[in-house]
């Protein structure tokens, strides 16, 4: 991965923390995208006005985990897809 900002260093941090919380075995693009919303950052005022809210995905990707079967497991890695967003960061 490329040297990051502070600040795209803590959306990481934060994406790594709500997948574990959700029992994600690896970190996906979409706790990349609420790691984005966490923070006051020009990424979040970007899509906070296009009406994409920390709130609305959190609730969504949870309404997403409730359709799983319930299995903890520590967050390992990133995805595939988070792998290849990070690449071109």
């Amino acid at each position: 991965m490329k040297a990051m900002t502070i600040k795209a260093q803590e959306a990481l941090e934060h994406a790594a923390a709500v997948a574990q919380s959700l029992s994600s075995g690896q970190i996906g693009t979409e706790h990349i995208l609420l790691g984005l919303l966490h923070s006051a950052n020009l990424a979040s005022e970007v899509l906070e006005a296009h009406n994409l809210t920390y709130g609305a995905v959190l609730e969504k990707l949870k309404e997403m985990k409730r359709k799983e079967p319930v299995i903890r497991k520590e967050a390992k890695g990133y995805t595939p897809g988070a792998e290849r967003v990070l690449a071109a960061a």
